[in-house]
């Protein structure tokens, strides 16, 4: 019986451990990323004012709906699990 609680004794210890260092890398992995998030955040920014401005050029050429057009929905991925009688129509 005492080998048990040995055994358990050290799986507590060894998570501990694992717990422990996860505690400390995580938030200077969180740090890390910051940075790398802000230059996505700009680049996006960026692409939407380029698309922004080829816009009105897209729409004279008939390559973009007009503001207000209805857009197709596209098929519910869930629809292709569900019985016949359950997909939204």
């Amino acid at each position: 019986m005492g080998s048990a609680f040995a055994g358990a004794y050290i799986f507590i210890v060894i998570l501990a451990v694992v717990l422990v260092i996860c505690w400390i890398v995580l938030p200077i992995a969180v740090i890390g990323t910051k940075p790398l998030l802000r230059e996505l955040l700009a680049e996006q920014r960026r692409t939407n004012a380029i698309l922004e401005a080829r816009l009105p050029d897209l729409r004279s050429r008939g390559s973009a709906p007009a503001p207000g057009v209805d857009r197709v929905e596209p098929k519910r991925i869930v629809d292709n699990f569900l019985p016949h009688e359950l997909r939204k129509r």
